[in-house]
């Protein structure tokens, strides 16, 4: 767990760590980006109430450079990844619209979320996001999201049931 961006030179920035593989951040890395998530818009950091299933998600987030122009998904398009926007700005449509139609798009920008409307419900998309501008975005696979979420829940449950044993063995007592 050493040699993470922050252990390579003093004060890392998010664009840094994201920068590199998740596997090789260190815990720093992941304090760093645990802080930031903390600033960020859209239901999937807003509705975390564990903070080690916000660590995993912070841990496991990719930097992406994303040139101007690029579609990030289509409405109807399976859920794959769930993105976070470093900087740059990216249209979302709804309803199958393209973003380049005369309908306006929504615009999001720097510390939101895009395209986690969708986690948790029936694993297809429901717009269409593209970059408006070359873009840095912080990608999470749905996939490892699902796993990691179901894999807290799971803990959180095991530790539920330890405490109301724990408790159970008090009052007997």
């Amino acid at each position: 767990l050493f040699g993470g961006q922050a252990a390579r030179g003093g004060t890392a920035s998010v664009d840094a760590v994201l920068a590199v593989p998740p596997d090789t951040r260190c815990e720093a890395d992941a304090d760093l980006l645990m802080e930031w998530s903390r600033g960020l818009r859209g239901r999937l950091f807003s509705s975390l109430t564990s903070n080690t299933l916000r660590r995993e998600i912070c841990r496991n987030l990719r930097g992406q450079r994303v040139p101007a122009g690029t579609v990030l998904f289509r409405s109807g398009e399976k859920v794959d990844d769930i993105y976070v926007i470093v900087s740059g700005t990216v249209l979302v449509a709804t309803d199958g619209a393209e973003v380049w139609h005369p309908r306006p798009a929504t615009e999001h920008q720097e510390g939101t979320c895009v395209g986690d409307e969708e986690v948790g419900s029936s694993g297809q998309r429901s717009s269409t996001a593209t970059t408006a501008v070359d873009c840095f975005l912080a990608a999470l696979d749905h996939a490892a999201y699902t796993r990691m979420s179901s894999s807290v829940a799971a803990e959180g449950a095991v530790l539920g049931e330890l405490r109301r044993a724990g408790s159970a063995q008090e009052a007997k007592r």
